[in-house]
């Protein structure tokens, strides 16, 4: 059996640093992730997770492309757009005490809007990092290239089991 998940290519090791220091002290703390996208991650827009129904994120890092290094289930999907009000405020609010490499919900980057907000949980550095060609994109039943020169992006993919993920923590 092989089960879903979301693989972001090349997040900035401070900004996984981060969460997985807080995580590790506050269990189930939820903290967030700004993907640099000015388009929706559809999966999450269309079937939002959530505590009950997390996905599992894989990340590789700016400075190591081709190499999952961190994971974490995502519980919960925002559009940066339709956040306001007392949502908006707390979410900021927990960001800038948590997660001090991110100034707060950025809205946009070098002209790009952002706007995806990932809440996350359970962030693990691997002790037993893995290359990305182990994960299988779901559009086309094909392992993830090795071939990345640049950050940004996701793709969809499958990976083998829980149990295999957890045998890389």
């Amino acid at each position: 059996m092989s089960l879903e998940g979301i693989f972001i290519n090349g997040v900035y090791r401070g900004v996984l640093s981060d969460i997985a220091e807080v995580q590790n002290l506050v269990l189930n703390q939820v903290l967030y992730l700004q993907p640099y996208a000015g388009s929706r991650i559809a999966q999450l827009a269309n079937k939002p997770p959530s505590i009950d129904s997390p996905i599992r994120l894989f990340c590789s890092l700016t400075d190591d492309l081709p190499t999952v290094r961190y994971t974490c289930e995502i519980v919960g999907w925002h559009d940066k757009r339709e956040l306001v009000g007392r949502q908006h405020e707390i979410i900021e609010t927990i960001i800038r005490a948590f997660q001090p490499t991110e100034d707060g919900i950025y809205r946009h980057i070098n002209d790009t809007e952002c706007v995806n907000l990932l809440s996350v949980v359970n962030m693990r550095e691997l002790s037993k990092p893995f290359l990305v060609s182990e994960l299988q994109k779901i559009s086309d039943d094909q392992p993830l290239s090795l071939n990345r020169s640049r950050s940004g992006g996701w793709s969809y993919v499958r990976y083998p089991t829980d149990e295999w993920v957890a045998s890389h923590l």
